[in-house]
């Protein structure tokens, strides 16, 4: 699978579900196609999903028992990360937009500081990244460790997506058998092979947790 060329061809919803197959079954991912119960989430939340939410979770991507729903701003939540520090979700409060935007919600020490901020304009784009950060991050082939002094990645291309607003920018590398997020302080891989894996950490020393 060309990751460049299907990263930067994510225009429709239709393009990111095409995406998220293809780098499945290239990277062996798992996917239970066809065993959501989304009826049954939306009786529970008491709301319509979006097209885009639909189809995701019908897709197996992840369960629709994680759905959460914040009635007072009109947003569905789709995931916590950081121990739930962070939140994200899509807004419903337009009915008729089938691939709504993404906001994130972050839990803060002062409470009326907190909102729903814009995070991404698509919740396809925002599976596709999902995918991408699980794989690095808890990907059977995954690693880490903290950014070295001159850091730099000849061997794989940069690409514009995913990205992120404001202080949570980070850049993107992919390869063949390597993909790879770098924020200013840390390093987050994974690999399609062992083999890569181990050859991607001998070129690029360092204390890797995994290692």
């Amino acid at each position: 699978m060309d990751l460049v060329t299907g990263l930067n061809s994510l225009g429709t919803r239709a393009d990111a579900w095409r995406f998220i197959s293809g780098f499945a079954a290239a990277w062996n991912l798992p996917l239970a196609a066809g065993t959501a119960d989304l009826d049954t989430a939306e009786t529970r939340l008491g709301v319509t999903l979006p097209a885009a939410v639909r189809e995701a979770y019908a897709y197996g991507l992840y369960s629709p028992e994680q759905l959460e729903y914040d009635a007072d701003a009109k947003i569905l939540v789709f995931r916590a990360a950081d121990q739930g520090v962070a939140l994200y979700g899509v807004s419903l409060a337009d009915n008729a937009e089938p691939d709504p935007p993404v906001f994130m919600h972050e839990s803060l020490e002062d409470k009326a500081e907190e909102s729903w901020t814009p995070f991404m304009q698509r919740f396809s784009l925002a599976c596709v990244d999902m995918v991408l950060w699980d794989t690095v991050e808890a990907g059977p082939l995954s690693d880490g460790r903290d950014e070295e002094d001159t850091e730099s990645f000849p061997e794989l291309t940069p690409v514009p997506f995913p990205n992120y607003p404001g202080d949570y920018a980070a850049q993107w590398y992919v390869g063949e058998d390597v993909i790879l997020r770098h924020y200013p302080s840390w390093v987050a891989i994974a690999a399609r092979t062992q083999e890569a894996l181990d050859a991607f950490r001998e070129a690029h020393g360092g204390d890797w947790v995994n290692e």
